[in-house]
Protein backbone atom coordinates (compact mmCIF):
# COMPACT_ATOMS: atom_id res chain seq x y z
CA UNK A 1 0.00 0.00 0.00
CA UNK A 2 1.29 3.36 -0.58
CA UNK A 3 0.83 5.70 2.48
CA UNK A 4 1.34 9.68 2.80
CA UNK A 5 0.71 10.95 6.05
CA UNK A 6 -0.22 14.87 6.12
CA UNK A 7 0.71 15.13 9.69
CA UNK A 8 -2.15 16.95 11.48
CA UNK A 9 -4.26 18.52 8.87
CA UNK A 10 -7.07 16.55 7.29
CA UNK A 11 -6.40 15.99 3.14
CA UNK A 12 -8.86 15.28 -0.10
CA UNK A 13 -8.01 13.84 -2.81
CA UNK A 14 -9.30 15.19 -6.35
CA UNK A 15 -7.73 13.56 -9.17
CA UNK A 16 -4.61 11.05 -9.34
CA UNK A 17 -2.80 10.34 -12.63
CA UNK A 18 0.13 7.53 -13.41
CA UNK A 19 3.54 8.34 -14.04
CA UNK A 20 5.44 6.22 -16.45
CA UNK A 21 7.71 4.74 -13.91
CA UNK A 22 4.55 3.13 -12.47
CA UNK A 23 4.20 5.74 -9.65
CA UNK A 24 1.88 8.33 -9.31
CA UNK A 25 0.85 11.73 -8.65
CA UNK A 26 -2.44 12.62 -5.98
CA UNK A 27 -3.36 16.44 -6.14
CA UNK A 28 -6.36 17.57 -3.28
CA UNK A 29 -7.24 20.58 -0.72
CA UNK A 30 -5.06 20.53 2.81
CA UNK A 31 -6.41 22.36 5.87
CA UNK A 32 -9.51 24.43 4.13
CA UNK A 33 -8.37 27.62 6.00
CA UNK A 34 -4.99 27.69 5.62
CA UNK A 35 -3.38 24.53 4.08
CA UNK A 36 -4.07 25.49 0.30
CA UNK A 37 -3.52 22.60 -2.47
CA UNK A 38 -1.02 19.77 -2.30
CA UNK A 39 0.35 17.69 -5.33
CA UNK A 40 2.22 14.52 -3.90
CA UNK A 41 4.26 12.26 -5.77
CA UNK A 42 5.16 8.91 -5.66
CA UNK A 43 7.26 5.94 -6.74
CA UNK A 44 6.58 2.65 -7.98
CA UNK A 45 7.39 1.44 -4.44
CA UNK A 46 5.06 3.89 -2.81
CA UNK A 47 8.04 6.52 -1.67
CA UNK A 48 7.16 9.65 -1.30
CA UNK A 49 9.27 11.62 -4.32
CA UNK A 50 7.91 15.43 -3.76
CA UNK A 51 5.19 16.80 -1.71
CA UNK A 52 4.12 20.70 -3.15
CA UNK A 53 1.76 22.91 -2.13
CA UNK A 54 0.03 25.55 -3.47
CA UNK A 55 -1.18 28.12 -0.79
CA UNK A 56 -2.51 31.02 -3.43
CA UNK A 57 -3.12 34.40 -1.50
CA UNK A 58 -3.57 33.20 1.89
CA UNK A 59 -4.23 29.14 1.83
CA UNK A 60 -7.98 29.19 2.01
CA UNK A 61 -9.70 26.98 -0.18
CA UNK A 62 -13.65 26.51 -1.52
CA UNK A 63 -14.56 23.36 -1.65
CA UNK A 64 -15.71 22.22 -5.23
CA UNK A 65 -14.19 25.76 -6.65
CA UNK A 66 -10.83 24.63 -5.70
CA UNK A 67 -10.80 20.76 -6.48
CA UNK A 68 -7.39 20.35 -8.41
CA UNK A 69 -6.99 18.90 -11.82
CA UNK A 70 -3.71 17.13 -13.07
CA UNK A 71 -1.71 15.75 -15.92
CA UNK A 72 1.62 14.08 -16.67
CA UNK A 73 3.61 15.67 -19.73
CA UNK A 74 6.05 13.41 -21.38
CA UNK A 75 8.50 14.85 -19.65
CA UNK A 76 7.30 13.53 -16.29
CA UNK A 77 6.81 17.28 -15.52
CA UNK A 78 3.15 17.71 -12.98
CA UNK A 79 0.74 20.11 -14.40
CA UNK A 80 -1.28 21.15 -12.03
CA UNK A 81 -5.11 23.10 -12.25
CA UNK A 82 -7.25 24.89 -9.26
CA UNK A 83 -8.80 27.71 -7.73
CA UNK A 84 -7.97 29.14 -4.45
CA UNK A 85 -9.49 32.21 -2.79
CA UNK A 86 -7.82 35.38 -3.61
CA UNK A 87 -7.61 38.62 -1.13
CA UNK A 88 -11.09 39.70 -2.80
CA UNK A 89 -12.60 36.52 -1.46
CA UNK A 90 -13.43 34.92 -4.49
CA UNK A 91 -11.95 31.86 -6.15
CA UNK A 92 -8.72 32.93 -8.46
CA UNK A 93 -7.89 29.97 -11.07
CA UNK A 94 -3.91 28.94 -11.31
CA UNK A 95 -2.26 26.66 -13.22
CA UNK A 96 1.27 25.45 -12.48
CA UNK A 97 3.96 23.22 -12.67
CA UNK A 98 6.07 20.71 -11.33
CA UNK A 99 9.54 18.98 -12.44
CA UNK A 100 10.06 15.48 -11.78
CA UNK A 101 12.23 16.33 -9.03
CA UNK A 102 9.82 18.71 -7.24
CA UNK A 103 11.15 21.74 -8.05
CA UNK A 104 8.10 24.16 -9.21
CA UNK A 105 9.07 25.68 -12.66
CA UNK A 106 6.35 28.46 -12.75
CA UNK A 107 3.05 29.67 -11.01
CA UNK A 108 0.70 31.80 -12.92
CA UNK A 109 -3.15 33.49 -12.22
CA UNK A 110 -5.67 32.94 -14.73
CA UNK A 111 -7.40 36.40 -14.05
CA UNK A 112 -10.39 37.68 -15.88
CA UNK A 113 -9.56 40.26 -18.47
CA UNK A 114 -9.81 43.88 -16.92
CA UNK A 115 -10.33 42.41 -13.32
CA UNK A 116 -7.63 40.85 -12.28
CA UNK A 117 -9.59 40.16 -8.61
CA UNK A 118 -12.94 38.85 -10.05
CA UNK A 119 -13.85 35.56 -9.78
CA UNK A 120 -12.38 32.62 -12.31
CA UNK A 121 -12.89 29.04 -11.82
CA UNK A 122 -11.87 26.16 -14.38
CA UNK A 123 -13.89 24.07 -16.22
CA UNK A 124 -12.02 21.40 -17.44
CA UNK A 125 -8.30 20.79 -17.87
CA UNK A 126 -6.22 18.33 -20.49
CA UNK A 127 -2.65 18.68 -22.05
CA UNK A 128 -2.15 18.81 -25.75
CA UNK A 129 -0.08 16.68 -27.77
CA UNK A 130 2.87 19.28 -27.74
CA UNK A 131 2.58 19.41 -23.69
CA UNK A 132 0.89 22.84 -23.48
CA UNK A 133 -1.70 23.16 -20.89
CA UNK A 134 -5.43 23.56 -22.10
CA UNK A 135 -7.73 25.21 -20.11
CA UNK A 136 -11.63 26.38 -20.45
CA UNK A 137 -12.52 28.89 -17.67
CA UNK A 138 -15.60 30.92 -16.57
CA UNK A 139 -15.98 34.74 -17.07
CA UNK A 140 -16.10 36.22 -13.86
CA UNK A 141 -19.78 36.00 -12.13
CA UNK A 142 -21.55 34.88 -16.03
CA UNK A 143 -20.11 35.27 -19.80
CA UNK A 144 -18.99 33.52 -23.15
CA UNK A 145 -17.05 29.70 -22.36
CA UNK A 146 -13.52 30.87 -22.44
CA UNK A 147 -10.63 28.47 -24.00
CA UNK A 148 -6.90 29.33 -22.65
CA UNK A 149 -3.67 27.79 -24.00
CA UNK A 150 -0.79 28.31 -22.05
CA UNK A 151 2.85 27.41 -22.71
CA UNK A 152 4.45 24.60 -21.45
CA UNK A 153 7.88 25.98 -20.48
CA UNK A 154 6.92 29.21 -19.31
CA UNK A 155 3.31 29.02 -18.19
CA UNK A 156 2.52 32.30 -20.70
CA UNK A 157 -1.14 32.67 -22.35
CA UNK A 158 -0.39 31.65 -26.04
CA UNK A 159 -3.92 31.80 -27.37
CA UNK A 160 -7.30 32.59 -25.72
CA UNK A 161 -10.54 31.66 -27.63
CA UNK A 162 -13.87 32.66 -26.78
CA UNK A 163 -17.58 31.21 -27.29
CA UNK A 164 -20.89 33.59 -28.64
CA UNK A 165 -22.54 31.67 -25.92
CA UNK A 166 -22.85 32.69 -22.42
CA UNK A 167 -22.53 29.88 -19.44
CA UNK A 168 -20.68 28.19 -16.42
CA UNK A 169 -18.18 25.19 -18.19
CA UNK A 170 -17.94 21.82 -17.06
CA UNK A 171 -15.91 19.91 -19.44
CA UNK A 172 -13.14 20.06 -22.26
CA UNK A 173 -12.48 17.08 -24.03
CA UNK A 174 -9.77 17.21 -26.93
CA UNK A 175 -9.48 14.64 -30.62
CA UNK A 176 -6.71 13.78 -32.20
CA UNK A 177 -6.88 16.22 -35.27
CA UNK A 178 -6.85 18.82 -32.90
CA UNK A 179 -10.64 20.05 -32.15
CA UNK A 180 -11.28 20.58 -29.04
CA UNK A 181 -15.12 20.46 -27.33
CA UNK A 182 -16.12 22.83 -24.22
CA UNK A 183 -19.34 21.44 -22.12
CA UNK A 184 -20.96 23.81 -20.07
CA UNK A 185 -24.62 25.08 -18.50
CA UNK A 186 -26.54 28.35 -18.57
CA UNK A 187 -30.00 29.79 -17.46
CA UNK A 188 -32.78 29.17 -20.61
CA UNK A 189 -35.51 31.09 -18.52
CA UNK A 190 -36.06 34.19 -15.64
CA UNK A 191 -37.21 31.30 -13.70
CA UNK A 192 -33.57 30.13 -13.40
CA UNK A 193 -34.02 27.25 -15.48
CA UNK A 194 -30.57 25.43 -16.48
CA UNK A 195 -30.24 24.26 -20.34
CA UNK A 196 -26.63 22.42 -21.33
CA UNK A 197 -24.15 24.45 -23.68
CA UNK A 198 -21.70 22.91 -26.24
CA UNK A 199 -18.93 25.34 -27.90
CA UNK A 200 -16.39 23.93 -30.75
CA UNK A 201 -13.24 25.13 -31.16
CA UNK A 202 -10.75 24.21 -33.88
CA UNK A 203 -6.65 23.70 -33.07
CA UNK A 204 -6.11 27.47 -33.23
CA UNK A 205 -8.68 28.29 -30.42
CA UNK A 206 -11.47 29.25 -33.18
CA UNK A 207 -15.19 28.83 -32.12
CA UNK A 208 -16.21 27.70 -35.24
CA UNK A 209 -20.01 25.98 -33.76
CA UNK A 210 -22.10 26.47 -30.59
CA UNK A 211 -24.93 24.17 -29.29
CA UNK A 212 -27.58 25.31 -26.75
CA UNK A 213 -29.26 22.11 -24.99
CA UNK A 214 -32.67 23.12 -23.51
CA UNK A 215 -34.34 25.90 -25.73
CA UNK A 216 -37.68 24.84 -27.47
CA UNK A 217 -35.62 22.82 -30.25
CA UNK A 218 -31.93 22.48 -29.30
CA UNK A 219 -30.76 24.62 -31.80
CA UNK A 220 -26.90 24.32 -33.27
CA UNK A 221 -25.62 27.38 -35.20
CA UNK A 222 -22.37 29.11 -36.51
CA UNK A 223 -20.07 30.40 -34.12
CA UNK A 224 -19.82 34.13 -36.08
CA UNK A 225 -22.67 35.30 -34.03
CA UNK A 226 -25.06 34.05 -31.52
CA UNK A 227 -27.40 35.20 -28.30
CA UNK A 228 -26.22 38.89 -29.70
CA UNK A 229 -22.52 38.33 -29.57
CA UNK A 230 -20.33 38.96 -32.83
CA UNK A 231 -17.33 37.77 -32.95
Amino acid sequence: AWRWPPAPESQQVDDIAATSDGGAVIGGAGDPLTGGVLVVRFDATGRMVFNDRESGDHGTTLGFSSLVNLEVDGGGDVIAASALENAMGVAQAQLWKIGADGKRKWTRALERPGDPLDRVMIGGFALAADGDALLVTDFGDYGPLRLLRADSPTGDTLQVGVAPIEGMPTGLAQAPNGRLLVTGFGFIDSQGHGGARIAQFDADLRACRVVVLGVADGSAVDAGSAHGRTL
